[in-house]
């Protein structure tokens, strides 16, 4: 039998010793687990970020992973620390929105500011209570350590979740922004500046005119590009996650536009005369 697979993305950074203390916990309870780092570089404390990127990473991981996301502002209050158990992958974190987009991925009438929400036939989720499945000494301040880490290893070590827990048939959902079709436009926003300073847009390849034009921050770039192989100065394309970006070849597209997350972005058709 393969070790189990467990995914840790939080907002810790490499600075301290947080990511290490975290591992250590997993490893204590369940040595055979594999470990594997999604991302520690979350921007501090925003849920948003940290939502928009578990969405992107988790289809890259089979099926039946272990995945424990800590971006937890509110670490010690009265969000809940939950396990939820997902089609493809099951998820160990704070319920604060941060898997807003693994549990509910059809982005179709999201609400307009974080709200409690029933959730899909399809998922599970627990409010993890048992102190049998936690260090023996919790902090207020990094539950990431001593109660997601523990549920975790002892889940993927086939301890099952309602050993852990009440079950929990609401869970709190963020605002997803969809981009509005109107005047034969499309208006989105960034959603996201990664390592690059590209712009990952909430624009779905699937809506995108042939040959369009982009418009943001008083740019406009005509036609989409394949790829980053080019002398243009900037290029709108389709990313890896299959969403509009823009990108500054060799460079910072962020910091050329001067833009950052939430920013507008509008796509027009471009016809031939």
């Amino acid at each position: 039998m393969a070790a189990p697979v467990i995914a840790l993305l939080t907002d810790f950074g490499l600075r301290d010793t947080y990511v290490g203390e975290l591992k250590g916990a997993i490893l204590t309870a369940n040595p055979a687990a594999t470990l594997i780092d999604i991302t520690h570089d979350v921007p501090p404390q925003d849920v948003h970020a940290g939502a928009f990127l578990l969405g992107a990473a988790v289809p890259a991981f089979p099926p039946g992973t272990v995945l424990v996301a800590v971006v937890d502002p509110g670490v010690g209050g009265d969000r809940r620390p939950i396990l939820v158990e997902t089609p493809h992958a099951t998820l160990v974190g704070p319920d604060n929105g941060l898997f807003t987009r693994i549990i509910w991925p059809d982005a179709v009438g999201t609400p307009p500011t974080p709200t409690l929400t029933t959730l899909p036939p399809t998922v599970r989720a627990w409010h993890l209570t048992n102190p049998a499945y936690r260090r023996q000494h919790v902090s207020n301040t990094f539950h990431g350590r001593d109660v997601f880490a523990p549920a975790a290893a002892h889940y993927a070590a086939g301890v099952p979740a309602m050993a852990m827990g009440n079950p929990a048939t609401t869970l709190w959902r963020l605002p997803v922004p969809l981009p509005k079709l109107e005047a034969g436009a499309i208006t989105g926003e960034v959603a996201y500046i990664d390592h690059y300073g590209n712009l990952v847009t909430n624009i779905p390849a699937t809506i995108l005119p042939t040959i369009a034009a982009v418009e943001l921050a008083n740019h406009r770039i005509e036609n989409l590009s394949a790829h980053y192989d080019t002398t243009r100065p900037l290029v709108a394309i389709v990313g890896s996650h299959d969403t509009l970006e823009i990108a500054k070849p060799g460079g910072n597209a962020a910091k050329e536009l001067g833009v950052t997350q939430g920013e507008t972005v509008r796509v027009t058709a471009i016809h031939s005369p």
